[in-house]
């Protein structure tokens, strides 16, 4: 699976703070599994596309039957509706460079947001690097004493399943070393 480079990783995950990847930079290289410290996130084509807007295209230029170099492009509609406009576009020699490049220009440009959660004395704050759900936990809970206050923000950009959101929770769970009953699956009951 290739990578993008360190370089534009580096400068990627510093600006997002995407951390779920198959694949993390460690000594010079894409390793999977990697210990822990590792440089930076190693983003694949399948991981940067997943994030990107769902209007967004990577692919390569066609120069005389040769492979030129990769482009990504974000498209949206224009303000009329009737027509599609270019948002922002960057080219690299390779796919994962390309739309990583891509994924830079639309944070820098604020098109992207890095997902927060503002922190009190008593609190700790985890974010899925994956979905960008938030998890904020307050340790002190004057309406249940003992036991932990829990707040889950979903990201406001995509629709999500109940099996992305409870994959979510999951992870977070475990990131925040929370048992099953302080913070259970999502279920939606359905009355009549």
């Amino acid at each position: 699976m290739n990578t993008a480079s360190f370089a534009l990783c580096k400068e990627l995950y510093e600006l997002s703070g995407w951390t779920l990847t198959e694949k993390h930079w460690y000594k010079g290289q894409p390793v999977y599994n990697a210990p822990y410290p590792w440089d930076c996130p190693a983003y694949d084509l399948s991981v940067l596309l997943e994030r990107l807007p769902q209007n967004s295209w990577v692919g390569y230029t066609d120069t005389s039957g040769q492979r030129g170099y990769a482009l990504a492009y974000t498209y949206a509609w224009n303000k009329q509706g009737d027509d599609v406009e270019r948002i922002a576009g960057c080219s690299a020699e390779t796919p994962e460079d390309a739309a990583c490049k891509l994924a830079i220009e639309l944070f820098t440009r604020g098109i992207l947001k890095r997902y927060k959660i503002e922190l009190t004395g008593t609190s700790s704050g985890y974010i899925d690097g994956i979905t960008g759900t938030q998890m904020q936990i307050e340790s002190d809970n004057p309406e249940y004493p003992g036991h932990p206050k829990i707040s889950v923000v979903f990201p406001e950009q995509r629709t999500l399943t109940l099996e992305e959101l409870n994959a979510a929770l999951s992870r977070l769970r475990a990131r925040a070393k929370l048992p099953y009953e302080e913070l259970p699956d999502l279920v939606f009951k359905i009355s009549e």
